[in-house]
């Protein structure tokens, strides 16, 4: 990741510098990604539940992103999955499976002290992929969920977990294990983040979160939480909890999970 980060970086500044200004288009709004999708499928507005929650399902997943929305849809056409007919979970199975085999694909360590941090990747990311695969076309959301965190707990629940603990300590009361300089654990914050935010998205798939709880605002703060991943993980991660804890508590997911000490078997005495 931090190769592909870096790539092209002296042509960027180069044609970058060559403009007078450059635009940024913001993320859409979730009515806004709604017209996107019907004016891409050439179809007309609809009320139909099922579709206006396919459509939540493709806004959450590309956070937003015009670009990522289209490719989304893309997706969808390609593997002959309707908008209209078929299920969310399907949707949400097919670009889930999509961000974790990016992630395989991308996983690059930096320095060659790097490699085994990657391999506890590759194996989070993979076990990760069989339990997704494995999943019933009616899967239970919430024993996903827990399963979604005890890999990431067995695998990287002691950088998960200084995380999570210095926003409840406070910067002031760290301690020496929180001021460590940046590790070879902490590039993959930001793809362990997105993780946990493409597994919530299965409630919305799953239809667990009632229409009266699913309102445009709270969702809005999803896409925000997700606008900080590349930015900065560690506040992502910290926004997800307290999203978690104040606005979707119907979903039931607590992140202190990640805080239990994961149990390590005992190695037989030779």
């Amino acid at each position: 990741m931090a190769f592909f980060n870096e790539r092209l970086s002296r042509e960027r500044s180069l044609v970058e510098s060559s403009f007078e200004e450059i635009i940024y288009l913001d993320r859409l709004t979730r009515t806004v990604t709604n017209q996107v999708i019907f004016q891409s499928l050439a179809s007309r507005k609809s009320d139909d539940e099922n579709f206006l929650r396919n459509c939540a399902v493709q806004w959450i997943f590309a956070g937003g992103i015009p670009r990522e929305v289209k490719r989304n849809l893309f997706t969808c056409h390609s593997r002959g999955i309707s908008m209209g007919e078929d299920s969310s979970f399907q949707i949400w199975r097919l670009l889930y499976l999509g961000m974790l085999n990016s992630m395989l694909a991308m996983s690059t360590p930096r320095e060659a002290t790097g490699v085994e941090d990657q391999y506890k990747f590759l194996i989070c990311i993979e076990t990760l992929i069989e339990r997704v695969r494995s999943l019933p076309d009616s899967p239970d959301f919430r024993g996903f969920m827990g399963d979604v965190l005890g890999v990431l707990r067995q695998h990287f629940g002691s950088a998960l977990r200084s995380q999570l603990m210095a926003h409840q300590s406070g910067s002031a009361e760290l301690g020496a294990s929180n001021i460590t300089s940046e590790t070879s654990s902490s590039i993959y914050l930001a793809q362990l983040v997105e993780v946990l935010i493409g597994a919530i998205i299965l409630a919305i798939a799953n239809n667990d979160i009632s229409s009266k709880d699913n309102e445009v605002e709270q969702l809005d703060l999803l896409i925000y939480v997700y606008k900080y991943v590349p930015i900065n993980p560690r506040y992502a991660l910290y926004g997800l909890k307290r999203f978690l804890e104040t606005k979707l508590r119907v979903l039931e997911v607590d992140l202190n999970g990640l805080l239990v000490n994961p149990q390590t078997p005992k190695l037989p005495a030779l």
